[in-house]
């Protein structure tokens, strides 16, 4: 068995020198090493329209410069790097990274970038919005804000500014800019492509039709001779990907024996290398809960922060359910709702007095903090089922049914209980009369306002309104299908007002799998979010041919199971059991959708093509039952980051080569120490010894 292991182990070696995550569509290396510079600079290259740089990349680039040049990853060896050190010191300097954006280049014509009045306008401050020669390390933005950890007020001392610093893309109207990173990550979701084959290393200007996912793609080509770094991309948001692929790849060689750490030790090995890099999927994500429990804002953006550096790119934010209603409107109608059903004040660490809300300004912030950062940010407020909180205050409590019932477990799924009251027996509506039923004026209004301010805060396209585990008992019927026709009528509302605004819809599995005709009143290309059984996604499509496919398995997806029970006289775990990051890893998307086309296609290939494209994609999920900013990070990290590429990298780890947790097992260890070194407190996966060791620690029985 020995040289088995062995033979593991000096292949694990070779492959943890590029210990990328999530790992690319193509990486070409050598056996060479460079050492990179003390201030290694980040620039645009000098035949940049500056007129379209959008600032969201300058601050980008600035971000990525400030963590190259103060990040320091010793190898994850037992010497830590030491046995490289005269390889290093030898090794040819490169001393700066050159960037090439092909849509801000002036062969891209007609200019993508302007906006409706024909240019593009930096609306806050009257300037360009690319007067940048060089990006300096010192520029606004800290990388992951100087936050060390996700609780909020916790700052450290180098990130220095101690307080959140006010979002750019606010201040500097990037949403005008369509070359911006921001607009790019909000665009609908697609599988749409260029007409014309595309070839970075070659292209001299973006295509006008160029595709979603191509939109992330990039190249990155690190030279062995000292000279530029080059990375190249269609768009802003590609060249953001490369950015985070890049910093990935630099080290740095341990103190000495005298303790002492010297200047002028990062490296970069395997070099000539070259990264050719696009997701396999147009949906990456994680779904945040902030009902159950609240999370202040700046454990929000370091949440967000963490996913843009392996790359996922929607945030599903849950932010109302029964047990606290905490988004906050300007609007007399639906300012109760939080007035009512937020959890009241809460103390910041450095002893300031807060609400655990989140008002207009708030939302608006966060939107635009993460679409500078590449992610999209889907709101939801769950309906029908799932309401109590700040909506039982609404018309003196008679939009609910069941509110608060203490023999919780007949009508709900946890307390404490609420839904609309779609059936009972209104004085002005005969609701319980299946031919005659209407939405009740008062839900009606409530639904339609809520959604309406919804989408006129939200940038994305698309606007949850959830739809998950209605129970008929709350509303006094006999069985799940006597829910249908009451359903049909309120996501056939929930539907006109999204789509009315603009929007498409997203709602979890039940609106489409357990209600045939409740899906036929989906929007075309709406969001369906799958978390029982995958193959659930068959019956889905089946009633409604035209949405589209989220998986998120509770079995393979959901970070909180596992945990104790949060019910107070239960000794038994959660409902659901532990999901490890191998579980997750061994996923199989292609599987589900093999099975989807066989069920719904078996012989039309045309068709098969069409179910395929159905599904865009899946999602982690986090659940705060018992789970708040002092455990979110070690709940979440590094066990998303098994989710983000099996999304991003897709079936293949190289090509012929199959996803494999034993092969990953490397990477996501050196994705750990690193996310650490970034201030992440991701959870420890082995023990130091084993993680210095990848392959000793195996099971060999």
């Amino acid at each position: 068995m020995w040289f088995i292991r062995t033979a593991l182990l000096l292949t694990t070696a070779v492959s943890s020198a590029v210990a990328l995550w999530p790992q690319p569509k193509s990486l070409t290396t050598s056996k060479s090493i460079t050492r990179i510079s003390t201030d290694l600079s980040f620039n645009l290259v000098q035949s940049t329209d500056r007129s379209r740089v959008p600032s969201d990349l300058t601050e980008a680039i600035d971000a990525a410069a400030k963590l190259a040049n103060s990040v320091d990853l010793w190898p994850l060896t037992p010497d830590r790097g030491e046995g490289l050190r005269g390889g290093v010191e030898k090794a040819p300097l490169i001393a700066s990274v050159e960037i090439k954006v092909l849509e801000l280049m002036p062969e891209t014509m007609p200019n993508p970038c302007v906006g409706g009045k024909g240019k593009v306008e930096d609306t806050q401050s009257g300037k360009g919005a690319g007067e940048v020669e060089k990006v300096s390390r010192r520029g606004l933005q800290t990388p992951f804000q100087g936050r060390k950890s996700a609780v909020a007020g916790e700052v450290d001392d180098a990130g220095a500014d101690k307080q959140v610093i006010e979002d750019s893309s606010i201040q500097t109207g990037v949403w005008g800019n369509k070359c911006s990173i921001s607009a790019h990550a909000i665009r609908e979701l697609s599988y749409n492509s260029s007409t014309k084959p595309l070839n970075l290393e070659t292209d001299k200007s973006a295509p006008g039709d160029l595709g979603y996912l191509d939109a992330e793609s990039y190249r990155l080509f690190v030279p062995d001779n000292g000279a530029s770094i080059q990375l190249t991309s269609y768009t802003s948001l590609g060249a953001l990907r490369g950015l985070q692929t890049l910093l990935q790849l630099i080290y740095a060689l341990p103190p000495t024996a005298e303790g002492k750490v010297e200047r002028g030790t990062r490296f970069i090995q395997n070099v000539p290398l070259t990264i050719s890099d696009q997701p396999a999927y147009p949906y990456r994500g994680l779904l945040l809960d902030t009902a159950r429990n609240f999370f202040p804002i700046e454990t929000i953006k370091k949440l967000i922060d963490t996913m843009g550096f392996v790359k996922m790119n929607q945030l599903h934010w849950h932010a109302t359910d029964t047990q606290s209603f905490p988004l906050s409107f300007n609007d007399k109608d639906l300012a109760i709702l939080a007035e009512k059903g937020s959890y009241g004040f809460y103390k910041t660490p450095s002893g300031e007095i807060k609400r655990m809300v989140y008002t207009e300004e708030d939302i608006k912030g966060i939107i635009a903090y993460a679409a500078a950062r590449g992610v999209n940010v889907i709101i939801e407020t769950d309906m029908p089922g799932h309401m109590l909180a700040g909506v039982e205050a609404v018309d003196n409590g008679s939009l609910m049914a069941c509110p608060n019932n203490p023999d919780w477990a007949s009508v709900a799924a946890e307390p404490p209980s609420g839904q609309l009251r779609l059936v009972s027996n209104w004085t002005f509506s005969d609701t319980t009369n299946v031919e005659t039923f209407s939405v009740p004026a008062p839900i009606s209004k409530l639904v339609s306002s809520l959604l309406r301010k919804i989408s006129s805060l939200s940038k994305s396209v698309y606007v949850s309104s959830g739809g998950d585990e209605p129970n008929f008992h709350c509303w006094n019927l006999s069985s799940e299908a006597d829910m249908e026709p009451y359903l049909n009528k309120f996501m056939t509302l929930v539907t006109k007002e999204t789509g009315g605004v603009g929007k498409k819809g997203m709602v979890w599995e039940e609106m489409a799998v357990k209600f045939p005709t409740v899906a036929k009143t989906l929007g075309k290309d709406s969001l369906v979010e799958i978390w029982n059984d995958a193959n659930n996604s068959a019956i889905a499509l089946k009633n409604n041919p035209d949405i589209n496919i989220v998986l998120a398995p509770v079995s393979y997806f959901y970070l909180d199971c596992g945990g104790a029970s949060f019910l107070g006289n239960f000794t038994s775990n959660l409902w659901c059991p532990y999901v490890s990051w191998q579980q997750t890893y061994s996923f199989d998307p292609a599987g589900v959708i093999a099975n989807s086309t066989a069920t719904l296609a078996p012989t039309d290939e045309k068709a098969k093509r069409a179910i395929q494209q159905r599904f865009v994609g899946g999602e982690h999920a986090i659940w705060s039952e018992t789970i708040d900013a002092t455990n979110l990070e070690q709940k979440v990290w590094p066990r998303a980051a098994a989710g983000a590429e099996i999304w991003w990298t897709g079936e293949e780890v190289e090509k012929g080569k199959k996803r494999d947790k034993v092969e990953a097992l490397g990477r996501m260890i050196d994705l750990r120490w690193r996310m650490v070194e970034l201030g992440v407190r991701a959870e420890p996966l082995q023990p130091q010894w084993c993680a210095e060791r990848i392959g000793e620690c195996n099971w060999h029985g």
